[in-house]
């Protein structure tokens, strides 16, 4: 029997040291440069909210794709762009994205846990300078 089938997903990932760097032009040609990316390998982006220091994103793909490459693969190709277009911001971030994301199929993730996980993430820059604090490590 021939059937298809379609996994929902929730990925969320923040710029390193949460530094706010997604506004006006960068904002937009991220949202741009997911839109092309997923199309290019067949997943349907639902939804980007795109926040100075973190993005959020709902698409379905095919079970077959491994989610956590589709996320690389979007990580990979912004980061890349950011790069090439906007060379003052890269110049202030050794890497634009952190390494770690957040990934959840819709099915069991409540709006309480993103709220949760997208709080810690602006908590944790507003109260914490992990970017200075490593300057003044690097400098010993």
């Amino acid at each position: 029997t021939d059937h298809t089938s379609e996994c929902r997903y929730l990925g969320v990932w923040c710029t390193k040291y949460r530094i706010p760097v997604l506004e006006q032009e960068i904002k937009t040609r991220v949202m741009q440069v997911i839109e092309e990316s997923a199309s290019s390998i067949g997943v349907h982006v639902c939804s980007v909210c795109i926040a100075p220091a973190f993005v959020q994103i709902v698409f379905t793909s095919d079970p077959k794709i491994a989610p956590h490459k589709i996320i690389k693969l979007l990580k990979y190709d912004t980061a890349h762009m950011i790069r090439e277009e906007f060379p003052e911001t890269s110049a202030k971030l050794k890497s634009v994205w952190t390494r770690t994301y957040m990934l959840k199929t819709l099915g069991n993730l409540s709006d309480q846990e993103i709220r949760a996980y997208v709080f810690s993430q602006k908590t944790r820059a507003e109260t914490e300078r992990p970017h200075t604090a490593r300057r003044a490590v690097k400098g010993r």
